[in-house]
């Protein structure tokens, strides 16, 4: 299901049950209609995927289509089913008729259509700019206004591209060219290769998140994390932490994370005492890591395999180290918050319910045989789209042997394909429409205008020109579109990093990244809209908490640039691996508990800036690591020495009793 939906049902989960509350009217039979229809559809549309997946015999552009019209179609029925407005219903509706006559016209005329492009027939045109309007339409139903505005903005460049003045000026092209290119001509535009992206790396992969958690393996990350943690004083938000990574290594959808694990990690944190907004935050954060956990990480990923021709292994090895950093700053935040804030857990029933070895181990298979299955096929270098439809029957497999009361129903699977097909629709729907901006920027010039700019703006120097990307791209994620935030990110600055000297691996990596934390970045931040709603926490407040748990991780793109050893970029032979290995913990280290506040005990503003100068002088000397590094490294290790001496002072005498802390200390 899209981000909307999630969301949707993230609300009515949180109502489910109030005390008085009256039951939802019946269904009419013409929406159990569309239900049924809808249900039918995704089927179908999984079970061409997967054909097409095992025996890679239908036609390109045959395949390309039928992915478009089955994810308008997904996306038309789900909405007309969600509406209550008669004539709302209507209209999408004939927005679905009008979508479906466009892409049969195309399949059935689409040899034709390539070899008249650019020389088209008025009913060439016609479909082409129905099937524009339609998808951008589709496109406001799964994102909201935003995007759609963005795109038709973009869009329209062409056409009035010649009014504006220089260096934005751009002459005009004809007509029935731009609407060639933008969707009738089949090879740029709707069925650029973004669309290709959807159906060969994307649309399998959110299939299997889906059927994931349809199986119920929740229930062994819950387990797990009671075996792990329920000894811990930090338990409930470690055991956050764990399931969502583990959850996102399979699914990479920081919103579909929110909402498997949401559902029983935040009742457990509030019941520990967590503020609602903390514990929504601390979701929040753990669920966007699994954007950059392997192996399936998030589909920004897939999108950059695809676009630059990186294998996809590569980019699994070189996100390990990365994740790794991630979920021990936000793992750090998740221990010491309870200390910070004084949070009292023992009482918790968390902490006093045995594991359930049966269901532990009964579910265990259903979680790492799938994902063994599928690190050993993407490690023999088989296509992704082939690895997720092994990992699918396999998942689907291993779930039908456990015993019949722990066993998932074939109906529970089947919403589980239905569901997948809901996502995969909507985010074929975005890929395809971001199509549009491609041709845009690269039939104009316009991408090779700004990357010039910045290159003035800037002066050429390259942590200048670093610090523009950066900032270019986390505002490009605050749309809350993360593929559409990667491609503008790569379409205006990749050219000018990879000038620099940069690896093509590295300046990607380095762009993808800002772009991975739009889920947790407002103004949009989908995933702590979901948390916020399970929590009953304000929004506003949730984001601000999110952002600050995972500070420290918005700087790793950098990381990336100045410590190529952590995305693997080196040997581990060479003593500079370790050295940029080290050096990049003790910054996560330093700037995370900084941002906490505590260590031993809550720490003093002096305090926090030693630490955060730490980290700091740790990061210069990767700038200047083939230089003068052992200068900063010194000045670094000072100051940390400093915070240490005073900190511990401080801690003996306040557990000697000579100093009380003011309860003001304790709130962040």
């Amino acid at each position: 299901m899209s981000d909307y939906e999630m969301l949707h049902k993230a609300s009515e989960t949180n109502k489910a049950g109030a005390p008085g509350e009256t039951k939802p009217a019946e269904i009419n039979k013409f929406d159990k209609s569309l239900d049924y229809l809808t249900g039918i559809v995704g089927i179908l549309m999984v079970v061409l995927h997967m054909y097409y997946a095992y025996t890679w015999r239908i036609q390109s552009i045959i395949i390309l289509n039928a992915h478009l019209g089955f994810s308008l179609v997904m996306v038309y029925l789900t909405s007309a089913r969600k509406t209550k407005n008669p004539v709302s219903k209507f209209l999408l509706l004939l927005c679905l008729l009008a979508s479906v006559l466009c892409v049969l016209y195309v399949h059935f005329n689409s040899d034709a259509l390539q070899d008249r492009i650019w020389a088209n027939t008025n009913l060439d045109l016609v479909v082409g700019v129905i099937l524009i309007a339609v998808v951008i339409i589709a496109v406001k139903l799964g994102f909201g206004w935003f995007m759609p505005i963005l795109i038709m903005a973009i869009t329209l460049y062409p056409f009035f591209g010649k009014y504006l003045p220089q260096p934005f000026t751009t002459r005009a092209y004809p007509f029935d060219q731009t609407i060639a290119n933008f969707s009738i001509g089949l090879n740029t535009g709707l069925y650029s290769g973004n669309l290709r992206t959807s159906v060969e790396y994307v649309f399998l992969f959110v299939v299997f998140g889906s059927v994931l958690s349809a199986t119920g393996v929740q229930k062994f990350f819950w387990e797990l994390g009671k075996m792990l943690f329920r000894n811990l004083r930090s338990g409930p938000g470690l055991m956050a932490v764990l399931n969502s990574c583990l959850v996102g290594s399979v699914t990479g959808s920081p919103v579909a994370n929110v909402m498997i694990t949401g559902v029983y990690t935040i009742p457990s944190m509030k019941a520990a005492g967590y503020r609602p907004e903390d514990a929504a935050a601390m979701e929040a954060s753990a669920s966007n890591g699994g954007q950059i956990m392997p192996p399936v990480m998030g589909t920004a990923a897939f999108i950059m395999a695809s676009y630059t021709g990186i294998p996809y292994l590569r980019i699994i090895a070189m996100a390990i180290i990365p994740a790794l950093l991630y979920y021990l700053s936000v793992g750090l935040s998740a221990y010491f918050i309870v200390f910070k804030k004084n949070i009292q857990t023992e009482n918790l029933d968390f902490f006093k319910e045995k594991t359930d070895l049966r269901l532990f181990f009964w579910k265990m298979p259903g979680f790492v045989i799938p994902l063994v299955t599928m690190v050993v096929l993407l490690a023999n270098n088989m296509s992704v789209m082939t690895t997720a439809f092994w990992s699918i029957l396999c998942l689907i497999a291993v779930s039908l042997l456990t015993p019949k009361d722990i066993r998932p129903k074939v109906k529970d699977i089947l919403k589980g394909l239905i569901s997948g097909a809901k996502e995969g629709a909507t985010l074929g729907i975005i890929l395809s429409a971001i199509g549009l901006i491609l041709i845009t920027f690269s039939s104009t010039g316009l991408a090779v205008k700004i990357g010039g700019g910045i290159m003035s703006l800037t002066g050429g120097k390259m942590i200048l020109i670093l610090l523009v990307v950066w900032v270019m791209c986390i505002l490009f994620g605050m749309i809350g579109v993360i593929s559409a935030a990667y491609y503008m990110g790569a379409i205006f600055a990749a050219s000018t990093l990879t000038n620099l000297g940069l690896p093509l691996e590295t300046v990607h990596f380095f762009i993808i990244l800002p772009c991975m934390f739009a889920a947790i970045t407002p103004p949009v931040a989908m995933a702590c809209v979901v948390a916020a709603k399970l929590a009953g926490a304000d929004y506003i407040k949730t984001a601000a908490a999110t952002v600050r748990t995972a500070f420290i991780a918005f700087f790793l793109p950098f990381l990336v640039v100045y410590a190529p050893a952590i995305t693997l970029s080196r040997s581990p032979k060479e003593g500079l691996f370790w050295v940029e290995i080290i050096t990049s913990i003790l910054i996560v280290l330093c700037g995370q508990f900084s941002f906490v506040g505590y260590f031993l005990t809550n720490m003093n503003i002096l305090e926090r800036l030693l630490l955060g100068a730490g980290a700091l002088l740790f990061f210069i000397s990767l700038m200047f690591v083939n230089y003068i590094p052992v200068v900063p490294w010194s000045m670094a290790l000072a100051s940390v020495a400093v915070f240490l001496f005073l900190h511990i002072k401080k801690y003996l005498a306040v557990k000697k009793g000579q100093l009380s802390l003011q309860p003001s200390t304790l709130e962040r």
